[in-house]
C-alpha cells in the first residue's frame, strides 16, 4: 500500500515544478546530466545509481535549511553528506552535521560545502559514476533537481529511530563479550566450554544475555551444525560444511596496497584479498569475532561493495578489533570482506625499492574471525587455508546455484576475478555462469589467470625465491637454469626479494558501457563483451593472453614508463606472457615490430625515438628480454633494472628533460646489463637532440635534449669500460625459422604478425655461422650477397651506427651513403658475440659487364632525382633548382662515359656520381618541404586533371580545376611528428576519419574530431595522406575520395604550394574594391600596333633547305606590309625542330605587353598551310638562349582562323597574367602538311597591337594619374586569367606593385586630414590599445575620413590593451571626471590625495594579476569597511589585483550618472581577489573594495572604481658607500647594483665568522652588505635571478623597533664587522631593553643566544675586520689585546685578542 502511494505521489508531483529544499523533508537527489539519483554503496561512499525511490540509500533527509544553508542526511545509514574542496576530489558520508549550500542554476541546483570556496568544488557524477567535485559552468552532471519523497513526520522519525538504534554501547558490548567468555573457549567462538543440553543452554544466564543472533550462533554450535537457509527462499539453502566455511575463515594478512605502490613504482592493485562470503541485510547488525592480536603495524577493518563492485582504501569501513565488534548494516546487500593489512612499506622520506622495506608479513600470523548475521553468497577460494582445502571445478557448481548476489567472486593466489554471474547483469551478453565448467573448467581459468600476474612479476623481481625457482622456467636455448634468476642473495645495492613484504591480488573487474579492455590504479577492466576471450579462451589460446598481459603491464610499467609510451611499455609485458605461455611467437602487428621500421624512423630526418611506431618501440624492450633472459645472457637483468628504476627513478613531467628520462634509461640499461648498449640505443633513436619535442598519448610531454647531453650521457657509460654489444639489436623471433617453446614443442607464429626479418632468430642465434659478405650499392640501398651472421651494420669512423638491418637488402640514408662513397664508414657483419666482419664492395672486383650496369643503375636515380627539379619552388617532395648544380655535372659526365662505353673510366664515374648523388640527398635543403604556415591543391597522379575539394555537402571529391576555395587546403600540424590535421580553405572543416571504399568528409569543426594523417612520401614527388588508410580517387564512384591502398597511383597526390595564388585572390579582391572606390568607369580606349621591326623577330624553324621561293631570307618579309612576300616553316626532314613551329616577338626592354590582340594574314596565293590551331606564349626570361626560355600559355584558338589564301585574322583582346616582353605565336595544327609529327605552316604578315584602357574617375579622385588606375586594373585582369595550377608568384608581385601604387597615390590626398584624427584620437601607453593590436592597425591603416570614424568605436573598445610590466616603475592615479588625485602612502595605507606628490609603484606580475610596491615596503591592498585589510609590509594573496579595461558597467555595482565609455579610455578598474573592485571616495579617500549594492560614479567626486596607470622612470635607490668601503642595505623591491658594487648575503654563521657570499643584484625583501669604493651609487628596479635562500640577514623599509639579540654593521677602535646590538628601547621606543632601533633602509643580522660579541666577515677567501661607517645603531665595547695579554688602545694591522679570539686586523 505505501509503495502503490509513493508512486501516485511521485506522479502528482512531476506534475509541478521542483522546488528548493525543504527542512524536515526526504528528496530523491536527481543528477540532470546522467539522468540518476545520489546514492551509497558502503558507509562512506556517494555514487550516481539507477534511480529507485523506494530505496532508502537514495532517500536524502534534509535536515535544516537557513536561506540557500542545508544540511543532509542519508536515510540509509543517518550519515551527513559533506563536499570536497578539490577538483575531482570525492564526496562522503561522515558522522558529523556538514553544512552545504546550493546555488540555483536553470531551474536545478548546484551544491557544495557551505565553507568551500572553490569553483570547481560542486556536487558532480563523473564518467564512471563518483560523486566528485566539478564546476557547474556549463556541466549539467553538476546540476540536480530535488525530487521529494512523501514521508510524514512520525515516518522519518521511526526510519532515524531505526538508523540510530544500531549503534551498539561499548558497555552492551563488553556485556556480550563477557557472556561469550563465559560459554565459549575460543574468542572465535567456534568451541563450547561446556557440553549441554539446548533446554540447559537456553536457560543459562550468559546465553540469555546475547541477543538473538548470537544465541542462534551458541545453539548451532552446541548441535555441531552450521547449515542455514538461503537468503533466496527459492534457492537451496547451505551445508553445514560450507556454511561454517564461510561462517568461519582464517584471513590471510597482505601488505597495504597505496605504500607498495609508491615504494614499487607501480599501480596499487586492489584490497580485495579476503574476500567472506557474507553480505548484509539492511538495519540489522553483523557480529564479528576476531581471535588473536592485531599486532602493530597491522590494521584489521571490515570492508563491503554492493552489487557488482569493488572496495576502495584498505581503512574504508569499520575498524575490528580483537574479540566481539558489533557492525551495524545500515543497508542490505552489502558483500563484507575483510582488510588484514599488514604495513610491510615505509615511503617517508621519498623512500622506494628495498630500502622502503619494512615489515615482514610472515611476522603476522593469519586471524581467525567469525562472522554472524546477514546471510551466505559464497565466494571460490582457489588456494584454500589450514582450515579448509582449495575449491574445485565441482565448488563452483555448488556456489553457482545457491549465490544470490550479482558477483560471485573468485579468488586466485595473485588475482581476483570479479565479473557479473548471471547474463542479466552484463548489457546483454553472458554472465561466468555462462562460461564456468560449462565451456571452460574454472580451475583451468583462474590457474591461467594468476599464470599471468605473476609472470609479470617475475619480470619485476618481486617474487620469493622458491617461487621463482619453481616458475622461472628454463629456456631451450641457454644454459642458464632460469630465465629470470632471483637476486636476493647478490649482496649488492639492488639484490632483493620483496616475497615477504608485498603480496596484493590483482584486480580483474567487467565493465560496461563504452569501455573495452583497460589498466587502471585498482583494477583491470575488461567489457561484458570480452569474456569469451579472457575467460573461456585464456587457457587455450595465445591470443587472449595480450589483452590481460597489457592490461596487467600498465599497472606494472610505472619504473619503465615516459610519456608517449603508455602503450609501449606495457607491452614488454604482454610479450613475456606470451613467452611464457610457450604457444606463440611475439606480437609484430603485422610487421610493424620489424627493424627495418625502426631503420626507416632512424633514415628520416629530424627523428628521434618517438619517430617510431609503438611496435618498433615494443621490440626494443622485448629484445632485451630475449637477449639476456630467453638467451641466458644475463638472467638478473629485467629484475635488476626495475630495482635500479625503483631507487632511482626517471623523472617524468610536462617539460620533459631528456636527461632525466631517455637517458636515464639507457644509462640504467648499461648498468643493469654490464654492458654498453651506446649503439643498440642510438639505433633507437635515442641520442637525437630534441627542442620542443611535443609527444602525448594520454598526457603530453615536450621533450628537451641537447647534443651536449647527449655526449655527457655516452660518455658515462664508455667510462665504465663494458664491453660493446650490437648483437642484442638484431634479436627476433621473426624470421620464420622453428623456434621450440620451453615445453618442447614449436610455438606457432603470433595471430597477425608476419615474417620480416631474415636473420638474427633467437632458436639459431648462438649457432649462426661466420659471415661471409661483400655488399652491392644502390642509390638508396644495399644489397648483402653471402651467408652466416645475425645481422648487418654501417659504422662511421667514430664506431657510430649509420644503418642496421636484420635483412639482406636495406635503405641506408643519404648521410650513410655519402660516408660510404667517401671511406668514411664500413659495412660489416654482426656475429652472436657482438664481434663483426668487414664486408667489401663487390665493385671492388666487379668485371666490366657488372660496372656497366651499375652505373647505369645509378644514372637511373640519378636522373629521377634531377626530373624532379621544381623551379617554382612549390611542389612538396620535388628539389630546388638551385641546389642541383653539381650533381647534374656529375650526372653528364657518368652520362658520357656510359654513353661513349668508356670502360676505363666505368668506376670512376660510378664513385663520382654516386657521391654528389648522396651528398645532395644529404642536403635537407634541397627538398621542398611542407609549410604548416602556406596554404595547397591536391593534384591526383592517376587523373591529373584532377584536384582534391570539397562539396556543399562536406564531400571529398576530386574534379577539374576551378579557381575556388574548395581546392584549397591547409595543413595543420598535430602532436604527433608527421602527421597533420588537413582543413579546407573554403569550409574552415577538418577530414574526419577514413574507411576503405567509404565516402570521406571534412565537416569537422575542431581538431578533435578530425583524424590524424601522415603524409607519406611515395617517390617521383607523389604524396599519400594515409591514416590507416589512404585518400583514394575511385573512378568507379565517380571520383570521390574513399579509403584504400597507399601503391595505388589514385591514391598519390602531388601536394602545390598555391600560397602566393592565395595571397594574389585576397590582393584581387583589394584591387577591386579600390578601384571602385576611386572610379566610376573603366573602358577600353582603343588599339595601337605594335611597331615590330625585322630584329624583333625569331623562329625555331626557318626553312633554309633549298634555294627556292620558300627558303628564308629576312624576317622583315612578317612587317613589311606585302601579302606577295612570305614566312614559310621548315618542312625539311633533316632541318626542322623536333617541336612545335613558333615565331617569336621582341617587345624591347621595357616595353612589355599584357593586354593585347595578335594579328596575322594568310598567304596571298599558292599552297595556304593555314593555321587551324595556335597558342600565345608569354616569357621574361633570357632569349640568348631559346631552348632554355620559359613560357606560360596566354590562350589557345583553335577556332575562327582564316583558312583562304589573303585572309586576315585579328584576335580577341588578349590579357595575360603579367606583362610579357616576349611573345610567341606557336603553331598546334596547320592544314598542310607535318614534319616530324609537327605541322608546319606559312604567314605574311604578323603582328600586335596593345590594348590599352581609359579610366573614368569619382570627382574627389580626378587629381589622381588615371594611368595608375588602369595599369592596376590591367594586372587585375591578367591575375585573373590564372587557374590554381599555374605559378602565381610572378602576378601576385606584378599586382602588388601596382596596387601599392594607386594605393599611395589615394592616401595621399587624405593624410593631412587623417594626421590631424590620429593626432586627436589615437593615444599610447597604459590602458590604450597595443601598436599591434587588430584595432590600432586598422585605424592607422584607414585612408580616408570615413574609413577612420568607422574604426575609431572598435579602437576605443579594444581589450587589446598595453599592461603593466614586471619589474616596471608606475604611478596611480584616481580619476573622476572633474579631478584627478594621485596615490601617496599616509598613515600605513594607500591612498590618493589631491595634488599631491604621487607614490612610485614598482609592479610585480604573477600570471594574470598585478602586485604593486612601493619603496617603504608596503603592498598595495584593498580595505575593508573597518580600514583592515590587505595593505601591509608582508606579502598576501589578497594584494593581487586583475587590471581590466574600464567600462560604465562592472560586476559588483553599477555606475551612476551619465559617465560614458568614452570618458574612460585608458582607465582600468583594479579586481580584488575577493572579486569586487577597489574603491575610493573623496569624501573619505581611505579606500576599500567594493561589494555589490555600492555604486559607482565618477563623474562627480564620489565613489570610483577608475584609475590611471602611467609608468615613471626605473625605481631607483642611492646608496652611499664611506670610505671604509661597506654599507648595509635593505630594499622591499628587487634591484640591480651598478658596476663597482658589489652585493653580499650572509649565508651562515660559524664561531664569530659570518660567511659572506657575492649575488647578482638583491633580491626584494632582502638585506645585503654593499661594498664598493667610497662614493654614491644608484640601484635600479629590475628581475633579480640570484639565490637568496639562505640569506640571514633581514631589514627594513622604515625605521622599526626590532627586538631580540641581533648583529649590525658597525665600527668599534676603529675596525668594523658585525656587532652586538644594543637593546636599549621598548617596543615604542621608549627606554628599555628589549629593542633596537634599525633605521630604514639597513640591514640586520638576528642571532638569539649567539654570545660572540663581534662576527668577522668571510669571503671564502679572506677573513677580515675592516673600517665602516658609523651607524645609529648603538653596539656593545669590546676591548683589544696584543698577544702578550696588553689592552691596546689604538690597534693598527697585525694579530690582536678581541673577545678572547684571535683576529687578524
Amino acid at each position: 500500500m505505501r509503495k502503490a502511494l509513493l508512486s501516485l505521489l511521485f506522479l502528482v508531483i512531476s506534475l509541478f515544478s521542483v522546488a528548493q529544499p525543504q527542512s524536515g523533508k526526504v528528496y530523491n537527489l536527481k543528477n540532470v546530466g546522467k539522468g540518476n539519483s545520489l546514492g551509497i554503496t558502503s558507509l562512506f561512499k556517494v555514487i550516481g545509481v539507477t534511480t529507485n525511490k523506494d530505496d532508502l540509500s537514495q532517500q536524502w533527509y534534509v535536515e535544516s535549511v537557513s536561506g540557500s544553508i542545508f544540511s543532509m542526511r542519508n536515510l540509509a545509514s543517518g550519515f551527513y553528506l559533506q563536499g570536497n574542496n578539490s577538483t575531482s576530489g570525492a564526496w562522503n558520508l561522515v558522522s558529523a552535521k556538514v553544512d552545504l549550500e546550493y546555488t540555483s542554476v536553470s531551474g536545478a541546483f548546484a551544491i557544495r560545502q557551505s565553507d568551500h570556496t572553490d569553483t570547481y568544488g560542486y556536487l558532480h557524477i563523473d564518467g564512471s559514476g563518483n560523486a566528485v567535485s566539478w564546476t557547474y559552468s556549463g556541466n549539467n552532471n553538476t546540476l540536480w533537481q530535488f525530487e521529494e519523497v512523501p514521508y510524514t513526520k512520525e515516518e522519518i522519525d521511526e526510519v532515524l529511530n531505526s538508523v540510530n538504534n544500531l549503534v551498539v554501547s561499548d558497555e552492551k558490548v563488553a556485556t556480550y563479550q563477557t557472556a561469550l567468555d563465559a560459554l565459549f573457549a575460543d574468542k572465535a567462538c567456534t568451541k563450547l566450554k561446556v557440553s549441554c543440553t539446548e533446554a540447559e543452554m537456553k536457560s543459562n544466564d550468559n546465553y540469555r544475555a546475547l541477543p538473538a543472533t548470537l544465541r542462534q550462533m551458541v545453539l548451532k554450535v552446541l548441535a555441531g551444525s552450521w547449515e542455514e537457509a538461503n537468503g533466496d527462499q527459492s534457492k537451496d539453502g547451505w551445508s553445514s560444511d560450507y556454511a561454517k566455511k564461510y561462517r568461519v575463515q582464517l584471513y590471510e594478512p597482505y601488505n597495504e596496497p597505496e605504500a607498495a605502490a609508491k615504494a614499487l613504482k607501480i599501480n596499487a592493485h586492489t584490497n580485495l584479498n579476503n574476500p567472506t562470503g557474507i553480505y548484509s541485510t539492511a538495519h540489522s547488525h553483523t557480529y564479528v569475532m576476531v581471535e588473536g592480536e592485531i599486532k602493530d603495524g597491522a590494521s584489521l577493518y571490515l570492508a563491503s561493495y554492493i552489487g557488482h563492485g569493488k572496495l576502495g582504501g584498505y581503512s574504508e569501513g569499520v575498524e575490528l578489533k580483537s574479540g566481539l565488534n558489533v557492525v551495524p548494516s545500515y543497508f542490505a546487500n552489502s558483500n563484507y570482506c575483510i582488510n588484514y593489512v599488514v604495513h610491510t612499506f615505509d615511503t617517508s622520506d621519498n623512500k622506494s625499492g628495498k630500502a622502503a622495506c619494512k615489515r615482514k608479513l610472515s611476522d603476522y600470523p593469519a586471524l581467525k574471525i567469525h562472522i554472524e548475521g546477514g546471510h551466505i553468497n559464497g565466494y571460490y577460494n582457489k588456494v584454500g587455508d589450514a582450515l579448509y582445502t582449495p575449491d574445485k571445478n565441482e565448488s563452483w557448481d555448488y556456489l553457482e546455484a545457491r549465490a544470490t548476489q550479482t558477483d560471485l567472486t573468485i579468488l586466485g593466489k595473485y588475482i581476483t576475478l570479479q565479473f557479473p554471474l548471471n547474463d542479466a547483469d552484463t548489457e546483454g551478453n553472458k554472465g561466468m555462469a555462462y562460461y564456468f565448467n560449462e565451456r571452460v573448467k574454472i580451475e583451468e581459468a583462474i590457474n591461467e589467470w594468476d599464470n599471468v600476474m605473476m609472470w609479470e612479476r617475475l619480470l619485476m623481481g618481486v617474487m620469493d625465491e622458491a617461487t621463482i625457482k619453481a616458475n622461472a622456467l628454463k629456456s631451450p636455448y641457454s644454459s642458464a637454469p632460469y630465465v629470470i634468476d632471483y637476486t636476493g642473495k647478490d649482496g649488492d645495492a639492488y639484490a632483493c626479494d620483496y616475497g615477504d613484504y608485498y603480496n596484493v591480488h590483482g584486480l580483474s573487474f567487467g565493465v560496461g558501457g563504452n569501455s573495452y579492455m583497460y589498466g587502471s590504479w585498482d583494477h583491470c577492466g575488461y567489457h561484458y563483451s570480452t569474456m569469451s576471450g579472457v575467460i573461456e579462451s585464456l587457457p587455450t589460446n595465445a591470443g587472449s593472453h595480450w589483452g590481460p598481459g597489457h592490461e596487467i603491464g600498465h599497472q606494472h610499467q610505472g619504473p619503465l614508463n615516459m610519456r608517449g609510451l603508455t602503450e609501449v611499455t606495457n607491452n614488454l609485458f604482454s610479450n613475456v606472457v606470451l613467452w611464457y605461455y610457450g604457444e606463440s611467437t611475439s606480437r609484430y602487428n603485422g610487421d610493424e615490430g620489424a627493424l627495418s621500421n625502426v631503420l626507416k624512423a632512424f633514415n628520416t630526418q629530424g627523428s628521434d625515438f618517438f619517430t617510431n611506431n609503438i611496435w618498433a618501440q615494443t621490440h626494443m624492450y622485448y629484445k632485451l628480454f630475449l637477449y639476456y633472459h630467453v638467451l641466458g645472457k644475463n638472467p638478473k637483468f629485467y629484475p635488476i633494472l626495475f630495482e635500479m628504476l625503483r631507487q632511482d627513478p626517471m623523472t617524468i613531467e610536462y617539460e620533459q628533460s631528456g636527461v632525466k628520462s631517455l637517458l636515464h634509461f639507457y644509462k640504467k640499461c648499461c648498468l643493469a646489463s654490464g654492458e654498453d648498449l651506446t649503439e643498440f640505443f642510438r639505433a633507437h633513436g635515442f641520442f637525437r637532440v630534441m627542442k620542443d619535442r611535443l609527444v602525448g598519448d594520454y598526457s603530453n610531454a615536450n621533450y628537451n635534449m641537447t647534443q651536449e647531453e647527449i655526449d655527457a650521457a655516452i660518455a658515462e657509460v664508455k667510462a665504465l669500460k663494458y664491453p660493446e654489444n650490437i648483437a642484442v639489436l638484431f634479436i627476433n623471433d621473426a624470421t620464420g625459422e622453428t623456434i621450440k617453446s620451453h615445453k618442447g614443442d614449436n610455438l606457432d607464429f603470433y595471430g597477425e604478425s608476419t615474417i620480416c626479418a631474415e636473420l638474427g632468430s633467437y632458436a639459431s642465434f648462438a649457432t649462426a655461422a661466420v659471415p661471409e659478405y661483400t655488399y652491392s650499392l644502390s642509390a638508396t640501398s644495399i644489397t648483402m650477397e653471402g651467408t652466416g651472421g645475425i645481422g648487418f651494420a654501417i659504422y662511421n669512423e667514430n664506431n657510430e651506427i649509420l644503418a642496421f638491418s636484420d635483412k639482406k637488402s636495406f635503405s641506408v640514408s643519404a648521410d650513410a651513403l655519402l660516408q660510404l662513397t667517401t671511406g668514411q664508414a664500413r659495412v660489416v657483419a654482426v656475429q652472436a658475440n657482438s664481434t663483426s666482419v668487414i664486408c667489401q664492395n663487390i665493385l671492388e672486383n666487379a668485371s666490366t659487364e657488372q660496372l656497366r650496369t651499375e652505373l647505369a643503375s645509378l644514372l637511373g636515380s640519378a636522373e629521377a632525382v634531377l626530373n624532379l627539379r621544381d623551379a617554382t619552388g612549390t611542389k612538396v617532395g620535388y628539389y630546388h633548382s638551385a641546389y642541383m648544380t653539381s650533381l647534374e655535372e656529375a650526372y653528364n659526365t657518368a652520362k658520357y662515359v656510359y654513353d661513349s662505353s668508356n670502360e676505363a673510366s666505368y668506376l670512376s664515374a660510378y664513385n663520382g656520381l654516386l657521391q654528389e648523388y648522396s651528398a645532395f640527398l644529404v642536403n635537407t635543403d634541397a627538398k621542398i618541404a611542407l609549410d604548416t604556415d602556406h596554404t595547397y591543391i591536391l593534384v591526383n597522379k592517376a587523373y591529373p586533371d584532377r584536384l582534391m575539394y570539397i562539396d556543399g555537402d562536406n564531400n571529398v571529391k576530386a574534379q577539374a580545376v576551378a579557381n575556388s576555395y574548395a581546392y584549397i587546403w591547409y595543413f595543420e600540424p598535430s602532436d604527433t611528428e608527421g602527421k597533420y590535421y588537413v582543413k579546407n580553405a573554403a569550409t574552415s572543416t577538418y577530414v574526419g576519419k577514413i574507411s576503405r571504399g567509404s565516402q570521406l568528409y571534412a565537416s569537422a569543426t575542431e581538431t578533435k574530431d578530425a583524424e590524424k594523417y601522415e603524409l607519406r612520401d611515395m617517390g617521383n614527388g607523389y604524396m599519400a595522406l594515409i591514416a590507416g588508410q589512404g585518400m583514394h580517387c575511385s573512378s568507379s564512384q565517380g571520383h570521390i575520395i574513399v579509403g584504400w591502398d597507399a601503391d595505388s597511383d589514385a591514391t598519390q597526390w602531388t601536394i602545390v604550394d598555391v600560397q602566393a595564388y592565395d595571397e594574389l585572390y585576397k590582393l584581387i579582391a583589394k584591387t577591386e574594391t579600390l578601384i571602385e572606390t576611386m572610379a566610376e568607369d573603366i573602358t577600353v580606349a582603343g588599339d595601337s600596333k605594335v611597331g615590330l621591326t625585322a630584329d624583333n623577330y625569331y623562329s625555331n624553324a626557318t626553312y633554309t633547305a633549298q634555294n627556292n621561293s620558300d627558303k628564308f631570307t629576312s624576317y622583315s618579309v612578317l612587317c613589311d606590309g606585302k601579302p606577295s612576300t612570305y614566312f614559310h616553316s621548315d618542312y625539311n626532314e633533316s632541318t626542322a625542330p623536333n617541336e612545335n613551329h613558333y615565331i617569336r616577338m621582341d617587345m624591347g626592354q621595357g616595353n612589355a605587353l599584357q593586354s593585347f590582340k595578335l594579328n596575322y594574314t594568310t598567304r596571298e596565293s599558292g599552297n595556304v598551310y593555314a593555321l587551324t590551331s595556335i597558342a600565345i606564349d608569354g616569357s621574361n626570361s633570357d632569349a640568348s638562349d631559346a631552348s632554355a626560355m620559359v613560357w606560360n600559355t596566354i590562350a589557345t584558338i583553335s577556332s575562327g582562323l582564316p583558312t583562304a589564301n589573303n585572309k586576315a585574322y585579328t584576335s580577341s583582346h588578349l590579357i595575360s597574367d603579367v606583362p610579357y616582353r616576349y611573345i610567341r605565336m606557336r603553331v598546334l595544327g596547320a592544314n598542310g602538311g607535318k614534319v616530324k609529327g609537327y605541322p608546319y605552316f606559312v604567314l605574311s604578315e604578323l603582328g600586335l597591337y596593345n590594348v590599352d584602357y581609359t579610366a573614368q574617375l569619382k570627382d574627389e579622385y580626378n587629381s589622381i594619374d588615371k594611368s595608375l588606375v588602369t595599369e592596376a586594373y590591367k594586372a587585375k585582369l591578367g591575375a585573373e586569367t590564372l587557374s590554381l595550377t599555374e605559378n602565381a608568384q610572378e602576378a601576385l608581385t606584378h599586382l602588388q606593385a601596382k596596387y601599392d601604387a594607386l594605393l599611395n597615390a589615394k592616401n595621399n590626398m587624405h593624410r593631412a586630414q587623417l594626421d590631424a584624427l590620429i593626432q586627436e584620437h589615437v593615444r599610447t601607453g597604459l590602458g590604450y590599445p597595443k601598436e599591434t593590436s587588430a584595432e590600432y592597425i586598422a585605424l592607422l591603416e584607414a585612408t580616408t575620413v570615413e574609413e577612420f570614424n568607422a574604426a575609431l568605436p572598435a579602437y576605443k573598445a579594444s581589450s587589446d590593451i598595453e599592461m603593466p610590466q614586471d619589474g616596471k616603475s608606475y604611478t596611480i592615479t584616481a580619476w573622476w571626471r572633474s579631478e584627478q588625485w594621485p596615490m601617496v602612502f599616509s598613515n600605513t595605507i594607500y591612498k590618493p590625495v589631491k595634488d599631491a606628490t604621487p607614490v612610485t609603484f614598482v609592479c610585480k606580475q604573477i600570471e594574470d594579476k598585478y602586485v604593486f610596491i612601493s619603496g617603504n615596503g608596503y603592498y598595495l591592498g584593498w580595505e575593508a569597511d573597518a580600514k583592515t585589510g590587505y595593505t601591509s609590509n608582508i606579502y598576501a594573496d589578497g594584494q593581487q589585483f586583475l587590471l581590466e579595461k574600464a567600462t560604465t558597467a562592472k560586476n559588483g555595482g553599477s555606475v551612476e550618472g551619465d559617465l560614458k565609455d568614452d570618458e574612460l579610455f585608458g582607465l582600468f578598474c583594479m579586481k580584488a581577489h575577493n572579486g569586487h573592485y577597489l574603491m575610493f571616495s573623496s569624501g573619505d579617500s581611505e579606500y576599500h573594495s567594493a561589494y555589490a549594492g555600492n555604486k559607482f560614479y565618477g563623474h562627480i567626486k564620489a565613489n570610483t572604481v577608475f584609475f590611471k596607470l602611467e609608468q615613471v622612470q626605473d625605481y631607483s635607490v642611492d646608496v652611499t658607500i664611506s670610505s671604509a668601503g661597506y654599507a648595509s642595505f635593505y630594499t622591499a623591491i628587487g634591484l640591480t647594483t651598478p658596476a663597482g658594487l658589489e652585493a653580499y648575503s650572509v649565508n651562515a654563521v660559524e664561531g664569530n665568522l659570518a660567511k659572506l657570499e657575492q649575488k647578482e643584484g638583491i633580491l626584494a625583501g632582502q638585506g645585503a652588505i654593499l661594498k664598493g669604493a667610497p662614493g654614491t651609487y644608484t640601484l635600479t628596479s629590475g628581475n633579480v635571478s640570484s639565490d637568496w635562500s639562505k640569506n640571514m640577514l633581514c631589514g627594513t623599509a622604515t625605521d622599526t623597533y626590532i627586538q631580540g639579540s641581533a648583529y649590525v654593521l658597525s665600527m668599534q677602535d676603529g675596525a668594523v664587522g658585525f656587532y652586538k646590538a644594543m637593546l636599549n628601547k621598548d617596543a615604542n621606543g621608549n627606554a628599555g631593553n628589549t629593542h633596537f632601533l634599525n633605521n630604514a633602509g639597513k640591514a640586520y643580522l638576528p642571532m638569539d643566544g649567539h654570545n660572540v660579541r663581534c662576527l668577522v666577515f668571510d669571503f671564502g677567501t679572506e677573513t677580515c675586520i675592516i673600517e665602516t661607517e658609523n651607524g645609529n645603531v648603538k653596539t656593545e665595547n669590546s676591548a683589544v689585546y696584543d698577544l702578550a695579554g696588553r689592552r691596546v688602545q689604538n690597534a693598527q694591522k697585525g694579530i690582536f685578542i678581541v673577545n678572547g679570539k684571535k683576529v687578524v686586523r
